[in-house]
């Protein structure tokens, strides 16, 4: 008699087929397909129906891109080689759009997360579809930008909309291939939305995302562990006063397993449709998050405030990185003053945790800065800012206290002018900066201040050719880190043959002296080519050189590197 983990094993193993370049469950691959031909058949239907004809014409753009790599007196920092081929075709078909990518490169390795990616995305006016590797953005909290591999489409006939994603996340990786990593399971994605009104203006949208890992695509242990994860949201946003007023926001509630292998439990105050799609455990957790905006804004001034509370243990596999326990207020005014030439901006947020007494103490963060930009002559413009930053937490120990400051200010002018048949344009800018850092028993130790000065010249000597110089001198005292660092730059830009050819290139010395390290010396030269072979075809090539000179106590050592590159490219 078969037990149910078997059952599950015999299920899970027989519902995957190999589609290039990565497997994908046999059943989400058939329902994409015939979703998406159906959709895709009508949408076709409709196209001719308006066009009459077929109306074909291809665009986009195919290439290809190798880069050398060599390194002496170092270990190489990187493969001596390294190439990508890509395509992005477009074929418009009377209303329809139909673009499709293919990506190949040599990083893509059977230890790592796939690199290669390959996808077609016919779109028309109102929805597309996608298959292959694609991103969708649903909203904040359960389905943004996560890259699936798999298929989805998305329909807007008037005022109505449903999208439906389904997709490999995290293909399985097993732990014999790892580097100093426990491996990876292969997680399926499975999203929908369905919404009312123009995302431009006012709407409302329900979200539902679920992730499952696959027990049986890797080995589990006590650093590897099977997660599952479903995400409810609501979100929207209203326009009012003539798009002047913009309120939006979305609540979202989610339950995540750490651990599929934890025991499951009964509670009868979770509804059965609910168990039918998550399994509650012993490793579960349910949570919720909320985030608002309003903005108000005319054509001299604007008004932004933003709240997010993320609360302890809400977790959405659907977005690349979100912290929990996390509650922050923003305040973001603008204002044009003097017909437009004096713009001021401010910012002011405050960021904490522990926001359910979890933790032993509270960590809070407060940030502010003021920016403004004045241009009293097309020719001069004067941008100066002013940030302060503020950590500190409530530790009832020394032990275990944290106080961090940071203040700094800058200055950026800026003055186009002409001599003769040169035109010049200066731009320099100061920065300072300093920080106290204090942490348990060493409050001392950490203090930094910093000063920045660039200096940058470009004079275009005729239309073809142009030259540019540059000075830039850094100081840092304090703390463990005290130095002084100067560079100097020189470089020039031509355009010939009617601008089919543009070459560039740049040399920079760069002397440094610190507190553990005497004497450092840094050359380098960077170079690019660009040639046009006709009116679709481009080549660039780019050289970069770098050449270390060290001597300190600890490491005394000469080390160079070169990168060199050609990308090919042609519209279609």
């Amino acid at each position: 008699m078969d037990t149910s983990d078997t059952k599950k094993h015999r299920r899970t193993s027989s519902r995957t087929i190999r589609f290039y370049p990565q497997i994908i469950p046999a059943k989400v691959f058939n329902f994409s397909i015939v979703i998406n031909a159906t959709i895709l058949f009508l949408a076709f239907q409709y196209a001719f129906a308006q066009t009459g004809k077929s109306n074909v014409r291809v665009s986009g753009e195919v290439g290809a891109f190798f880069e050398a790599y060599d390194a002496s007196g170092i270990e190489a920092r990187q493969p001596d080689n390294t190439w990508h081929l890509y395509a992005r075709p477009t074929v418009h078909l009377g209303g329809i759009s139909l673009p499709f990518e293919f990506f190949l490169s040599s990083e893509d390795k059977e230890f790592r997360q796939p690199a290669n990616r390959f996808s077609i995305q016919p779109t028309w006016q109102w929805g597309n579809l996608s298959l292959g590797d694609f991103h969708r953005r649903y909203s904040r909290f359960s389905l943004n930008g996560t890259r699936l591999r798999g298929g989805g489409f998305f329909l807007e006939p008037g005022l109505f909309r449903i999208s439906v994603s389904i997709g490999e996340n995290q293909r399985s990786l097993t732990q014999e291939n790892q580097v100093n990593s426990p491996g990876a399971f292969q997680r399926m994605i499975y999203a929908a939305k369905i919404g009312v009104g123009d995302e431009k203006r006012s709407y409302l949208d329900i979200n539902l995302l679920k992730a499952e890992d696959d027990t049986t695509s890797a080995e589990a242990s006590r650093a590897l562990q099977a997660h599952e994860n479903l995400v409810a949201s609501l979100n929207g946003k209203l326009v009012l006063f003539q798009r002047k007023l913009e309120i939006s926001g979305e609540a979202a509630g989610a339950a995540f397993s750490r651990d599929l292998r934890a025991s499951t439990f009964d509670n009868d105050e979770i509804p059965e449709f609910l168990t039918d799609i998550f399994t509650p455990r012993l490793s579960s957790r349910f949570s919720t998050a909320f985030n608002g905006k309003v903005v108000y804004k005319d054509r001299k001034s604007s008004l932004e405030t933003n709240y997010m509370r993320v609360n302890p243990g809400f977790v959405s596999l659907g977005v690349p990185s979100l912290f929990d326990d996390q509650e922050e207020w923003q305040i973001k005014p603008m204002f044009r003053l003097m017909k437009n030439r004096l713009q001021i901006r401010s910012f002011y947020s405050r960021r904490q945790d522990n926001l359910s007494g979890e933790k032993r103490f509270t960590t809070e963060r407060q940030r502010m800065q003021f920016a403004t930009t004045y241009r009293p002559t097309r020719q001069i413009s004067l941008t100066s800012s002013m940030q302060w930053y503020d950590m500190e937490n409530d530790a009832p120990s020394d032990a275990g206290k944290l106080e961090y400051h940071n203040r700094s200010f800058s200055f950026q002018p800026s003055v186009n002018f002409s001599t003769g048949s040169i035109a010049h344009v200066l731009v320099s800018a100061y920065q300072y900066q300093s920080a106290e850092n204090s942490f348990g028993n060493v409050a001392d130790s950490l203090g930094l201040e910093f000063h920045y000065f660039n200096f940058n010249w470009t004079g275009n000597i005729t239309r073809q050719f142009s030259l540019t110089s540059g000075f830039i001198y850094q100081d840092n005292n304090g703390g463990f880190l005290e130095s002084d660092i100067q560079t100097y730059s020189l470089g020039g830009n031509a355009r010939l043959m009617q601008n089919r050819l543009i070459a560039s290139s740049t040399v920079s010395l760069t002397n440094s002296n610190f507190q553990s390290q005497p004497e450092g010396e840094r050359i380098g030269v960077r170079g690019s080519l660009t040639f046009r072979a006709s009116p679709k075809d481009r080549f660039i090539l780019n050289f970069r050189n770098m050449e270390i000179k060290r001597n300190t106590q600890f490491l005394n050592n000469n080390f160079t590197e070169l990168r060199a590159s050609l990308r090919y490219s042609r519209r279609l």
